[in-house]
């Protein structure tokens, strides 16, 4: 109990320093906003085409800055002396990277291949020696969900693969 009241104290007696309540309120309006959006950030990133790994990383980056950043921001703050600039200079600096996020390109297309193909490899005999491949396995080209819904459903998918260097030495034998 003598802890709670010793915290009551010392915030009771910090609001009364009427000339840092403004810095207050702007920063409680700055972590609300940010604590109310970053759970949905995610969310946004899988929206605009980008995969897991590329949110994972950039997920583990925040708060690592989070943590480095602070001492950082005392040290120069320390140097140059006035608070009031460098607190301004690094709330611009934090609101301009937040706008990099507007950078993402919208609707990345990934398409997801298989992760073997079998290729069925025969001479027919009324080919006269010339090799004919084909897949043993089918696998259809589905476009994804959020791709049925763009303009490019309306157009169809081609994706292309080619084998070079099978490996393979064909050779003609005399009969």
């Amino acid at each position: 109990m003598f802890y709670f009241n010793t915290f009551c104290n010392r915030i009771s007696t910090d609001f009364k320093q009427k000339e840092l309540l403004p810095l207050k309120l702007l920063f409680f309006v700055h972590a609300s906003t940010l604590f109310v959006l970053y759970p949905y950030l995610t969310i946004h990133m899988r929206e605009l085409g980008i995969n897991v790994e590329e949110a994972a990383i950039m997920s583990a980056v925040t708060p690592i800055v989070a943590i480095i950043m602070p001492p950082i921001a005392g040290v120069i703050a320390d140097r140059i002396g006035n608070f009031k600039y460098i607190l301004s200079l690094f709330n611009a600096l934090g609101g301009g990277i937040s706008l990099l996020l507007l950078l993402v390109p919208v609707g990345r297309i990934n398409f997801t291949y298989p992760d073997r193909s079998i290729l069925a490899v025969s001479c027919p005999t009324n080919a006269e020696g010339m090799l004919s491949m084909s897949l043993a396995e089918e696998h259809p080209c589905l476009a994804l969900p959020s791709i049925l819904k763009t303009q490019i459903s309306n157009e169809s998918l081609h994706i292309k693969t080619q084998m070079e260097a099978c490996g393979l030495i064909c050779t003609r034998h005399a009969s």
